[in-house]
């Protein structure tokens, strides 16, 4: 990581501590900058994930969730055009929260809920990250 880059890896750890946020683990992945896995809001919270892709100017805050066995089972036990039609309700749901999204309903039945932080000057506001967070 370029000297650079340090500072906002400071600020960004900071400012989950700032928000109430518990620091669990610190990623070193050649993907990323920088990264944290981070409960929210206390030790009780969802873990979520917070890192700066390598050579972007973005901040991605990322949470997955599970479907739970009752919800999986259902979900499996629908008809192929039911599948679809709930699928494409969930896409809907997640365009008008405005956050990005991935899942995977064939083996984990996971869904992951992400935003991104655009930086300007490589900056951002605690402001930022914590409706960020709060929304993920």
């Amino acid at each position: 990581m370029s000297d650079q880059k340090s500072p906002l890896k400071s600020i960004i750890r900071s400012y989950i501590l700032e928000i109430g946020g518990l620091l669990k683990e610190e990623l070193k992945e050649p993907r990323f900058e920088f990264g944290f896995r981070f409960l929210y809001p206390n030790e009780r919270g969802r873990l979520l994930l917070i890192a700066q892709p390598k050579n972007k100017s973005v901040i991605e805050i990322s949470q997955g969730t599970p479907l739970s066995t009752e919800h999986r089972q259902g979900f499996m036990a629908l008809p192929d055009r039911d599948k679809k039609n709930f699928v494409k309700n969930l896409q809907k749901i997640l365009f008008r929260l405005e956050v990005d999204y991935s899942y995977e309903f064939s083996k984990h039945y996971t869904i992951v809920l992400i935003d991104k932080l655009f930086l300007e000057n490589d900056a951002i506001s605690i402001n930022e990250l914590f409706r960020s967070v709060r929304k993920i």
